[in-house]
């Protein structure tokens, strides 16, 4: 009779946990990758002249996982997780060569989790999402950004509209030392109101985005405290005509940041950038023509910053603005993450000057590709690049450079590829920095990857 019992209790749970998992319909959709690099002269400097490292290669990896779980008609909670972000043959805690701030991600890293749940009100995505912002509009501003928060979103006809509130810093919880658990207001937050318009052919939006910023006032020293608060309007309009493609983008910001020590001057903050992009397909073949222009900072003016909204706001670090992943070495993130910083100082550094963000340039691209067959692809963008602003007052130039990408894609299956991509840069004298006498040299950037979609 025990035994009875006990298989009768057994076939109950299952029965209980099973019921509720019937309800639910699951989805995984992801991404993973393999690629391996090779880096030409990383620190951009004549070898002959005693730079630093002369060259660099590695193979690095990643498995991006979306789970959505639909729990009933307009209910769903979705998840993010990255897996094994991983450079091979390193520990994971290791730090990456060449660059003190990089570390190997640990093996599972959950990114993203939140609810989203339509009522007759609109929509509300809850929890840890994607940022607005950052993935507004073309991909001209976009980015990785990841935040917990709320937004609501609802649909009128052509007519699309959305507000949410994020929180980017929650510092008066910090607890690094007494003083700062003391805090009221030491947080980092920003809002969203945005809008777009669909028409025949094409598309068009506006959003505000205003940013606060109190972190620095977590700091055990009061006199270093300041909130910093901007304003972001970010216009965007895509349009087909027949074989043409045209898409713009511009932002613009305007803010300050207000010390909390009276005696020291505020910071006002101004920047404005503009996009633009026409692609014309000609059957298999394409080609096409982007212009981007991104105000830098006047080094003349120390207390106003005119070229910081995607350095500080961490905008435009998608690099698929220059192409998917292809191996660009300016603003392209594989060069940029594994630079090697130069032993001169005086230098413009190509990590930490320039990075993948895009701030402080006028570019100009010409671009074009063609599917030889349905599994073969080529590509190629020749680009020349410029700073705003030079680093210093007195840099030698402003000049980065003329870059060619090349890129070749192979389908395995459909949803697998072999990518081939290579990149090399007429380095300009920006990267001279304050010193004339700096000899800077030509660079080139090979990467291979596959690439698998599910």
């Amino acid at each position: 009779m025990k035994k009875i019992w006990i298989v009768l209790l057994s076939l109950g749970l299952i029965a209980a946990f099973s019921m509720p998992a019937a309800a639910v319909t699951p989805e995984m959709t992801g991404q993973y990758y393999v690629r391996g690099n090779y880096l030409s002269n990383p620190s951009m400097l004549d070898q002959d002249g005693g730079s630093n490292r002369s060259s660099l290669s590695y193979m690095d990896q990643r498995l991006r996982t979306f789970i959505r779980l639909k729990i009933a008609d307009g209910l769903t909670l979705t998840s993010r997780m990255d897996s094994m972000e991983v450079i091979w043959g390193q520990n994971l805690k290791n730090t990456i060569p060449g660059d003190s701030g990089k570390t190997n991600q640990q093996s599972v890293a959950w990114e993203q989790v939140y609810v989203s749940f339509a009522t007759g009100i609109g929509k509300f995505d809850v929890g840890y999402k994607s940022g607005t912002p950052y993935g507004w509009g073309t991909k001209f501003q976009n980015a990785p950004g990841t935040a917990p928060g709320i937004k609501w979103s609802n649909t009128f006809g052509n007519l699309s509209v959305l507000a949410d509130f994020n929180k980017t810093s929650q510092g008066d919880l910090d607890t690094a030392s007494d003083p700062q658990l003391f805090q009221t207001d030491a947080n980092n937050e920003y809002y969203d109101l945005g809008a777009t318009y669909k028409f025949k052919g094409g598309d068009a939006g506006l959003l505000y985005t205003f940013f606060r910023n109190a972190i620095t006032r977590s700091s055990s020293t009061p006199t270093t405290g300041a909130v910093v608060t901007n304003h972001v309007l970010q216009p965007y309009v895509r349009a087909k005509f027949g074989p043409v493609n045209v898409e713009a983008e511009a932002y613009y910001m305007n803010g300050k940041s207000s010390p909390d020590d009276p005696a020291t001057v505020d910071t006002d903050y101004k920047a404005q950038g503009l996009y633009v992009n026409g692609k014309y397909t000609i059957g298999p073949a394409y080609i096409g023509a982007k212009f981007i222009y991104c105000s830098g900072d006047d080094p003349a003016t120390p207390n106003e910053k005119e070229g910081s909204l995607n350095n500080t706001f961490k905008y435009a670090t998608d690099t698929e603005i220059w192409g998917s992943i292809s191996p660009a070495i300016l603003f392209g993130y594989g060069y940029h993450g594994m630079g090697v910083s130069s032993i001169d100082s005086t230098k413009g550094n190509l990590s930490s000057d320039l990075g993948n963000t895009m701030d402080n340039v006028w570019m100009y691209s010409i671009y074009g590709g063609v599917d030889v067959t349905k599994k073969l692809a080529l590509s190629a963008k020749a680009f020349y690049a410029k700073a705003d602003e030079k680093l210093a007052t007195n840099s030698v130039d402003t000049d980065y450079g003329t870059e060619l990408d090349l890129m070749a894609t192979y389908k395995i299956y459909d949803q697998l590829t072999y990518n081939v991509g290579f990149a090399y840069l007429w380095t300009g004298d920006y990267f001279k920095g304050t010193s004339s006498s700096v000899e800077v040299k030509n660079v080139y950037f090979v990467s291979h990857w596959i690439d698998l979609n599910f």
